[in-house]
């Protein structure tokens, strides 16, 4: 993840570089022209590589991990549309479940079921990841429900 931060960011840098640098004799504006490329072609096969792993981990189960990848896929590559993709009907998929272990939470906190709904609250946040608003509203229903 800081690997491909500092990649971005290093792009940014050259694009910057091109930007200021009219004269395409200018060494500067060659050096950066030719990192950029590099750096473009590093990023794509990374998140080419990171939207492959991403598919092995749901395939695995493993929802958090491929939530982390194509994320890293996507950072890497924004025009990675086979990694937005997954990552958007992924998304979609965790909601849905998170969103009926959270209505199970309901029942039990309106029958006074405070163990079984923390139970069900908790639950989302092992299905499901930061930022989703399933997870986001468990955290605050289980900071509410603490002492």
């Amino acid at each position: 993840g800081a690997a491909v931060s500092v990649l971005v960011n290093s792009r940014q840098a050259c694009a910057a570089v091109l930007q200021l640098e009219p004269d395409p004799l200018n060494i500067f504006r060659k050096r950066a022209q030719a990192a950029q490329t590099q750096l473009s072609a590093w990023l794509q096969t990374t998140s080419q590589s990171c939207t492959a792993k991403a598919s092995e981990m749901l395939q695995a189960g493993n929802r958090t991990e491929a939530v982390k990848l194509y994320n890293l896929a996507t950072k890497a590559d924004p025009g990675n549309q086979v990694a937005a993709d997954a990552m958007k009907k992924l998304r979609a998929h965790v909601t849905a479940d998170c969103k009926a272990v959270y209505q199970r939470g309901g029942v039990h906190e309106e029958l006074g079921q405070g163990d079984l709904a923390r139970e069900a609250f908790k639950q989302i946040l092992n299905i499901s990841f930061p930022g989703e608003e399933y997870y986001e509203r468990a955290v605050k229903k289980l900071k509410s429900d603490a002492p």
